[in-house]
């Protein structure tokens, strides 16, 4: 349920007139898609990638960073844990990747927008993701 309702949010968010790119709904997605470590997880990047360029003529580009960023991010969570303290640091590399994206249309003001919104989401997700552990744990 929360990939169907995620993906509907990548598209609705980048279907949005905004003057700069927004990617918090994207970008918090990726980063709780790589805490999951599934093998399922690049397909999805590769839907993404389709979800956010259907407003833009860069398919190729967009879908080679996400997934450079896919192995690099999946290599930092080696050593960082997908937890509440850690959500300023998983922000900031979110925010590095949002740098990477919108190279030649970025905008501070937007950028602050998509640091406080992915601090948010990324909250959310983690809550999610603590509920799938401890089910799993259950069930066990």
């Amino acid at each position: 349920m929360i990939y169907i309702l995620s993906l509907l949010g990548i598209l609705v968010e980048n279907s949005l007139p905004f003057s700069a790119n927004v990617y918090i709904i994207t970008l918090s997605f990726f980063i709780y898609l790589v805490s999951m470590k599934q093998k399922r997880a690049l397909a999805i990047v590769g839907v993404i990638s389709l979800l956010i360029s259907l407003q833009t003529d860069s398919f190729l580009r967009l879908f080679m960073i996400l997934v450079l960023s896919y192995f690099i991010v999946s290599y930092i969570f080696v050593n960082l844990s997908y937890r509440k303290v850690n959500i300023v640091v998983i922000s900031l590399i979110q925010i590095a990747i949002y740098a990477i994206m919108t190279l030649k249309n970025i905008k501070i003001d937007y950028l602050i927008i998509n640091f406080i919104g992915c601090m948010i989401l990324n909250y959310m997700y983690i809550k999610i993701s603590e509920k799938k552990k401890v089910s799993e744990v259950s069930i066990v």
